[in-house]
């Protein structure tokens, strides 16, 4: 039952956070299985799970990105096909809002493929949690990969569809130019353009 799910849930998300490449590996391993087998029985610990998930993406050991890549495909398919009553959006959104602060790339670009498919799911209930994970987006204007910047703008773009989203979301990144010169000079044409486009 679910009951019974939880402790090895927890040690599964230690261990996966491991300094030990074994250990770490074999939580991984044992977490895609779990979310493979154990589908709805699982909803209740997707935050905790794509937490340790997510961290590993971005580890120098091939075989550890690899199995995360692939328990990452496996949990985001399972929320795809899941109800939405099934999970908690503000503790996913808190995940990948702690996610979106990355240095990492390949971590980053997860989180915001977690973002697009939440809002393809289901736009109105990020939205009214927007706030939440609104401040980790912009940030992650000013990083160093383009394809970071691109799949972000259409992440803020999707959640701003009417006029009363979109003036607080134009307001906001007009704070953020004025406030980061260098975002504006090195961005500014990029993320008005491509916000222009969405």
């Amino acid at each position: 039952g679910v009951a019974d799910l939880a402790p090895i849930v927890n040690v599964l998300v230690q261990h996966s956070s491991s300094q030990d490449k074994f250990s770490r590996l074999t939580a991984l391993t044992w977490l895609h299985t779990f979310v493979t087998h154990g589908r709805e029985q699982l909803m209740p610990y997707c935050a905790q799970v794509l937490n340790a998930i997510l961290a590993s993406l971005s580890h120098l050991e091939d075989e550890i990105r690899e199995a995360a890549k692939q328990a990452d495909a496996a949990l985001r398919a399972l929320l795809q096909q899941s109800a939405e009553a099934q999970f908690e959006m503000h503790t996913l959104l808190h995940a990948l809002g702690g996610h979106l602060a990355s240095q990492y790339v390949p971590t980053l670009l997860a989180a915001l493929q977690w973002v697009h498919m939440l809002l393809q799911k289901s736009a109105p209930r990020v939205m009214q949690l927007s706030q939440q994970i609104w401040p980790a987006l912009f940030q992650c204007l000013s990083n160093a990969s383009e394809e970071v910047v691109r799949l972000d703008i259409e992440a803020l773009a999707k959640m701003a569809p009417t006029e009363e989203h979109f003036g607080p979301l134009v307001e906001h990144l007009l704070h953020l130019f004025r406030k980061e010169r260098a975002l504006l000079e090195k961005r500014g044409a990029l993320i008005v353009r491509q916000l222009c486009e969405h």
